[in-house]
C-alpha cells in the first residue's frame, strides 16, 4: 500500500507544479494592443504612433492616460482610482485588471505614475518596478518637464524589466501564494502611503514629534514610547470615565460584553501608532512624497527609507530576525491571559467557570483560541477545560511559529530590504508593550510564590 500512496503523492505534487507553472498562461502568451487615453491632449501624433507601434512584452496589458491637473494631496489615490475606472474601457477588461500596466501622466504636477494589475501588483512593487530607486529616477524625468521623453523612457524600462520581476519560478509562486493566503492582513500593513493615513489630526502630531526627535536626539524609540504611553493612559482614562460607569449600571453579562467590545476596538486602535510608521515607506515613490508635503508634513526626507533600500535584497540575518520577532509578537499579544495561565489548574477552572457565567462571549472566544478549531492543532474540549488559560496561551504558539517562518521566507525570497525593515518597525510597539506587560506579570507571579 505504501508504494501506491507514495506514487499518488508524487503525481499530486507534479500536477500542482504543472498547475502553478501554467497559471495565467492564457494571458502570458498573448500580445495585447496598448490603450491610449489622451484626455489632456499631452501626446503628439508622433508619440501616439510610437506608443501604438512599440513592441510590448507578451502577457502585459499596457495603457497610457493623460490628465491635466491632479490635486497634490490626492495624487496617489487619484492614480489608483483612475486605473480601476479605466479597466472597463479596455477591449479585454479581465486581462487588464489582472496584468495591466497603467501609466498615468499628469501635466500639473508633471509626473508619471505606474500602477499594476492585481495578479502582478506585489511582484512589480517588490521587484522595484512601481517603487524604489529606479522608479523614482524615471519619474524625475517627467518632473523636470520633458513629458514626451519621460513617457518613452518609462515604457522602455517597464517593458524591459517587468517580465523578470513578475515571471518567477513555479515553486516561488507556490510559496508566495501560501504566504499571501496566510499573512494577507499582516502584509497589508506594508501598503504604500497615498494621500493620507489616519487623518491629519492623528498623524501630524506623531510626525512632528518624530522630526523633533531626529533633530535633537537622533534616535528612533522616543516617539514610539511616547505614543504607546499616551495610548495606554488614554485607554485607562476613557475606561474609568466612560466604560466603567456604563457597565456598573447594567447586568454583569451586559457589562462584560461591553468591556469585551471596547477591548477589541481599542486593540485595533493600537495598530494605528505602529501603522503611522508607514511614513518611512514614502521614500519609494514621488507621488507619496508630493502628497505628504502637500498635506503640510515637512522633513519627510529625514524619516523615509532611502530609495536604495528598495533595490537591495533582504539578507538571511534580517530574515531570521523576522522569524524570531514575529514569534515574540504573537506571544506578547496574549499577555492579557499569561497571568491566568501561570495559575494552578484548579484555579484556572474556577476562573473560567466564573467567566462562562458572567461573560459567555469572552469565554467562547477563549475556548476558540485554545481549541484552535480548523487551525493547525485541534485540542479537545476536555483537554481545554483541564487548564483553559494555559492551553489558550500556548496552543496558538504553533501558528506564531508558522507565521514567523512565512515572514522569514517572504523577506528572504521576495521583499526588498526596506519592506523587511518596515515590518520590523511596525512590530516595535506591540512587541515592546506585550513584553513589558508579560515581564510585569511574571515578576508578580514569582513574588507571589
Amino acid at each position: 500500500m505504501k508504494s501506491p500512496q507514495k506514487f499518488n503523492l508524487l503525481v499530486s505534487i507534479l500536477l500542482m507544479a504543472v498547475l502553478f507553472s501554467s497559471c495565467g498562461n492564457s494571458y502570458k502568451d498573448r500580445q495585447f494592443a496598448p490603450l491610449i487615453l489622451d484626455e489632456a491632449k499631452l501626446l503628439s501624433d508622433e508619440t501616439k504612433g510610437w506608443l501604438k507601434n512599440y513592441k510590448y512584452p507578451q502577457g502585459f496589458v499596457f495603457a497610457v492616460r493623460t490628465v491635466d491637473t491632479i490635486p497634490k494631496s490626492m495624487i496617489g489615490v487619484k492614480a489608483d482610482d483612475l486605473f480601476k475606472a479605466d479597466i472597463k474601457l479596455h477591449s479585454d477588461p479581465k486581462a487588464f485588471k489582472k496584468r495591466g500596466v497603467y501609466l498615468l501622466v499628469s501635466k500639473n504636477p508633471p509626473l508619471i505614475q505606474v500602477r499594476a494589475g492585481e495578479s502582478i501588483y506585489l511582484q512589480t512593487r517588490w521587484g522595484g518596478i512601481t517603487s524604489g530607486k529606479k522608479y523614482i529616477e524615471k519619474q524625475l524625468l517627467a518632473s523636470q518637464g520633458n513629458l514626451t521623453d519621460a513617457i518613452k523612457e518609462m515604457v522602455k524600462w517597464t517593458s524591459s524589466d517587468l517580465p523578470q520581476a513578475v515571471d518567477i519560478p513555479w515553486y516561488k509562486k507556490w510559496i508566495l501564494q501560501d504566504i499571501i493566503q496566510n499573512l494577507y492582513s499582516e502584509i497589508d500593513e506594508l501598503g504604500l502611503p497615498s494621500e493620507s493615513f489616519y487623518g491629519k489630526y492623528l498623524l501630524a502630531p506623531i510626525l512632528k514629534t518624530r522630526i523633533v526627535e531626529l533633530k535633537w536626539f537622533n534616535s528612533w524609540w522616543i516617539t514610539y514610547a511616547l505614543v504607546a504611553a499616551i495610548f495606554y493612559l488614554s485607554k485607562l482614562l476613557f475606561s474609568w470615565i466612560v466604560v466603567n460607569p456604563i457597565t456598573k449600571s447594567t447586568s454583569p453579562k451586559v457589562g462584560n460584553t461591553i468591556r469585551l467590545v471596547y477591548s477589541i476596538v481599542v486593540g485595533i486602535g493600537l495598530t494605528i501608532p505602529s501603522a503611522t510608521s508607514a511614513i518611512i515607506l514614502s521614500g519609494s515613490r514621488l507621488e507619496d512624497q508630493i502628497a505628504l508635503k502637500a498635506s503640510g508634513f515637512s522633513g519627510i526626507e529625514n524619516i523615509a527609507f532611502h530609495p536604495e533600500l528598495y533595490n537591495e535584497s533582504t539578507s538571511i540575518w534580517i530574515a531570521l530576525l523576522l522569524i524570531l520577532l514575529r514569534i515574540i509578537k504573537g506571544l506578547g499579544e496574549r499577555n492579557n491571559i499569561l497571568g491566568f495561565a501561570l495559575l494552578p489548574n484548579s484555579q484556572q477552572q474556577y476562573i473560567y467557570g466564573k467567566l462562562e457565567e458572567e461573560n459567555p462571549i469572552g469565554a467562547f472566544g477563549l475556548k476558540m483560541m485554545g481549541t484552535r478549531i480548523g487551525k493547525t492543532i485541534d485540542v479537545s474540549e476536555e483537554d481545554f477545560l483541564e487548564e483553559p488559560y494555559t492551553i489558550a496561551y500556548l496552543t496558538p504558539l504553533v501558528d506564531d511559529v508558522k507565521a514567523g517562518i512565512r515572514w522569514g521566507l517572504l523577506g528572504w525570497l521576495f521583499l526588498p530590504k526596506a519592506l523587511s525593515l518596515a515590518a520590523l518597525y511596525f512590530w516595535l510597539v506591540p512587541i515592546g508593550t506585550g513584553l513589558l506587560m508579560s515581564i510585569i506579570t511574571i515578576i508578580a507571579w514569582i513574588r507571589s510564590k
